[in-house]
């Protein structure tokens, strides 16, 4: 699993740092949040190209992807991917809470699409994805005495962070009025 999630990188940061990549994902344990996180830093990779060596605060850091420059427009992306769950959520939750009749008819047919569910919860979790993933960069500092580590920068862009925070929200709003409705 570890070397198929280091063949995703782009062959010239393969060629630079999948043997050092590599033995650092065998040192650490592969759990959903970590595998996630690289898969953002892959994806990130492709788009900003190969990661570039930097010193700061005396280690060694090769950094897995770079703060993109198209950070403002992918934030745009994921606010849009963000929004059909968001109105969803909050018309529905107007019509059944408040008693204002019709008022998620606009949105009704979101929920005849196939795999409804799926969509409504994925979209705002791919749109936070997209948004929070230029500006976190994935590093791996190794001190005087060559023990590997762990680091993540984070660049921080108000309009990223603030659609990563309303596609969270989008996220647990539907979850939230999915048990309430359930109940």
């Amino acid at each position: 699993m570890r070397a198929l999630v280091v063949r995703l990188f782009p062959r010239a940061w393969r060629e630079r740092y999948g043997a050092e990549f590599g033995a650092l994902l065998e040192a650490i344990p592969m759990t959903p949040a970590v595998l996630l996180d690289v898969l953002g830093h892959v994806a990130r990779s492709h788009l900003d190209g190969a990661g570039r060596r930097s010193h700061e605060g005396g280690a060694d850091v090769t950094p897995v992807g770079t703060p993109s420059p198209r950070a403002g427009k992918l934030a745009l992306v994921g606010l849009l991917l963000t929004l059909p769950s968001l109105a969803f959520v909050a018309l529905n939750v107007t019509e059944s809470q408040l008693g204002i009749a019709g008022a998620a008819a606009p949105v009704a047919w979101l929920a005849g699409l196939p795999l409804a569910p799926a969509w409504l919860l994925g979209l705002p979790a791919i749109g936070l994805l997209i948004a929070i993933g230029p500006i976190v960069v994935l590093g791996r500092p190794t001190s005087q005495d060559g023990t590997l580590g762990l680091r993540v920068l984070v660049h921080l862009r108000q309009g990223n962070i603030a659609v990563a925070l309303l596609a969270a929200l989008a996220g647990s709003l539907l979850v939230l009025y999915a048990v309430i409705e359930n109940l």
